[in-house]
């Protein structure tokens, strides 16, 4: 297991090849429905790549690395993933006229970036406040200034990312409707760099377990993540896969357990876990492969499932995607024990977020309790 390492006061994250590499060999034997589906191909061995290129010690500074999934670093053009294609792109921004004009144009980037990461800590701060006035003073335990994150700004004595902040507004409006004590444990497919674990980690004291599925590129930045920030303990797909088996459901008393794996093994987790979100990556998916997810789910998740979407999906054939997933065939993939709920999103309008996109299904056993207590 790879941790966090530091110099000059900067935490960087550790690079893991094993882990990447145990990933990409067992993904090769991996079965449909758990494959990479063509919308996520390309960027997937894209990632592959430039971890391979470059590292992931300045990860949140990396946008080449970022771009698809999560956000920060300075903007840079992505060359085409073809290595012929790839030879001309790079080749061309050499030559002597060409390179003055890109190095006109990363000059004005740098600046225009600088400013956009001013304003987005700006915004950042006005969220904040609003959140701590439904939710009291937020505490937190740990710094988010971890490979090099650009929008690092101070808040109640720690360091907080701009990027962060969104997610914790979506957690926010969660916790409005759903209470923090009944929700101990949590199964999040798609959490892209982990930022969703880390909001739920600063807002809910209740919570003990996560269980965080991605495909292999962006699961191993997530994994390495967040073992970085220092406050989960985080049993990685070696972990999982060690000769003494490590039990998915185990506890731990210093810290909140978070499993990261990869799809072909989510059917590994056997425990209960109360509640199961997505946000925005099953509309990225086929939709056999949303049922899927939604299938094995049901017999996990005790108390109700929370999906945030675009209601018409992508546009068609985005991404090489074969059928586009609207917000109601992702409600159709979940059983009749499942019973929507009236929610509300407030804090997460001020990022984009559309009222109908945020939706809540309670597990009709959990219903009543649900309705009691709020």
């Amino acid at each position: 297991m790879s941790g966090p390492s530091s110099k000059n006061g900067q935490s960087f994250i550790e690079n893991y090849p094993a882990l990447l590499q145990k990933l990409i060999h067992d993904y090769k034997s991996a079965e449909d429905p758990w494959r990479v589906t063509p919308y996520w191909d390309t960027y997937n061995r894209r990632i592959i790549d430039e971890i391979n290129a470059s590292g992931i010690q300045n990860l949140q500074l990396n946008y080449k690395l970022l771009k698809g999934f999560a956000s920060g670093g300075m903007p840079v053009p992505i060359p085409p993933n073809d290595p012929l294609k790839k030879f001309v792109f790079e080749g061309v921004q050499k030559l002597p006229v060409f390179s003055k004009v890109f190095g006109a144009h990363k000059h004005i980037i740098k600046v225009q970036h600088k400013t956009a990461v001013g304003l987005h800590i700006f915004r950042a701060k006005q969220v904040l406040k609003n959140i701590e006035e439904a939710f009291g003073k937020l505490e937190f335990d740990f710094d988010m200034n971890t490979g090099g994150a650009d929008d690092v700004f101070e808040w109640n004595g720690g360091q907080i990312t701009a990027s962060l902040v969104p997610y914790l507004a979506r957690a926010a409006d969660f916790y409005s409707k759903v209470p923090m004590k009944d929700v101990t444990s949590l199964v999040e497919i798609g959490p892209g760099l982990g930022l969703s674990t880390v909001a739920h980690r600063i807002l809910n004291p209740h919570l003990k377990r996560f269980v965080n599925v991605d495909i292999p590129a962006t699961l191993y930045l997530s994994t390495q993540f967040l073992k970085s920030l220092g406050c989960f303990q985080v049993v990685d797909y070696i972990d999982h896969k060690s000769t003494d088996p490590v039990i998915v459901g185990q506890e731990q008393e210093d810290l909140p357990v978070c499993y990261c794996l990869p799809p072909w093994s989510f059917e590994d987790v056997k425990e209960p876990y109360d509640w199961f979100h997505n946000a925005y990556s099953f509309m990225e998916m086929e939709p056999e492969v949303v049922r899927a997810y939604a299938a094995h789910a049901e017999s996990i998740v005790t108390k109700g499932v929370w999906v945030m979407s675009h209601e018409q999906g992508h546009k068609p054939n985005a991404g090489n995607q074969r059928e586009t997933v609207t917000l109601d065939m992702i409600e159709k993939a979940w059983g009749d024990d499942f019973i929507r709920t009236d929610a509300e999103a407030s804090h997460s309008l001020l990022f984009d977020t559309k009222p109908e996109e945020f939706r809540l299904y309670t597990k009709r056993s959990a219903e009543q309790a649900l309705k009691k207590a709020v």
